[in-house]
């Protein structure tokens, strides 16, 4: 079971401005050796959040990582850092 809480800082009347760079993925695929080891990921994550992508051995979590960072490309879509 994966139960996931977003967790808010305590108000203070006005929002603050989120830091750091929003990252996504729109229908992003990968092939390793002819094999496709993501299909069509579909994914927001915004400024100042903190996301956690995790999976057994061969799953693509360290893949969809290499895509955000640049190290590799990806063989279909787009991925977008602000």
């Amino acid at each position: 079971m994966v139960a996931v809480t977003p967790v808010e800082p305590a108000g203070t009347g006005r929002a603050p401005r989120p830091r750091g760079w929003s990252i996504v993925f729109r229908g992003v695929s990968r092939d390793r050796a002819g094999v496709r080891v993501l299909h069509d990921i579909d994914l927001e994550i915004a400024a100042g959040r903190i996301a956690a992508i995790v999976g057994p051995s061969g799953c693509g979590a360290s893949t969809l990582l290499r895509l955000a960072t640049g190290a590799e490309r990806c063989d279909g879509g787009t991925v977008q850092v602000e």
